[in-house]
């Protein structure tokens, strides 16, 4: 949801400031190319944020390609909205890229299942760690308790 949100809101800012500069057209005389602006950098800050929770909690080796399988779906889902990609398709090309969503899909499945056992028990530990570490800090350091 939000890395397409992300690419189509960041693919306006790109226009905008490409009419901009190139054709002369200022296109940030008024309210609505700066709050665009804005809510691209929001926007940007807060997937930046999830990722960053995301990389705390699970494997990166997990993380990663899934999250870049995704802005690739989400790439040709915006190319063929913005740009009719799609309109001059025949079968055949359908096919193809129903073959290639498959795969797509087929490596984050099975990248996940491979990863997803290995990353809750990491996380298990480092849940136990932390709270283990605040109680430490609340008494003081008084009491010394033992990490399995």
């Amino acid at each position: 949801g939000l890395v397409a949100w992300v690419q189509f809101i960041g693919k306006i800012v790109a226009d905008l400031f490409f009419e901009s500069i190139f054709h002369g057209n200022n296109q940030f005389h008024g309210i609505r190319g700066w709050t665009l602006c804005a809510l691209l950098v929001c926007m940007l800050v807060a997937e930046l944020y999830l990722m960053s929770e995301i990389m705390r909690i699970f494997d990166a080796v997990l993380i990663i390609p899934i999250y870049n399988s995704l802005q690739i779906l989400s790439t040709i889902a915006l190319s063929g909205v913005y740009w009719d990609n799609f309109l001059a398709w025949s079968v055949r090309d359908s096919l193809l890229f129903t073959m290639g969503l498959l795969l797509i899909f087929s490596g984050i499945g099975a990248v996940s299942h491979g990863q997803k056992h290995q990353s809750m028990a990491h996380h298990a530990d480092d849940k136990r760690h932390y709270i283990i570490g605040a109680k430490q800090n609340t008494d003081g350091g008084a009491t010394r308790s033992k990490i399995p």
